[in-house]
């Protein structure tokens, strides 16, 4: 379970990471 939470938060970080270097 803990794994999975962590995949999801590492998803969603590298996600709205590659949106905001988008925006840039």
């Amino acid at each position: 379970m803990l794994n999975i939470a962590s995949m999801v938060l590492v998803a969603a970080g590298f996600d709205s990471a590659s949106s905001f270097l988008r925006s840039q």
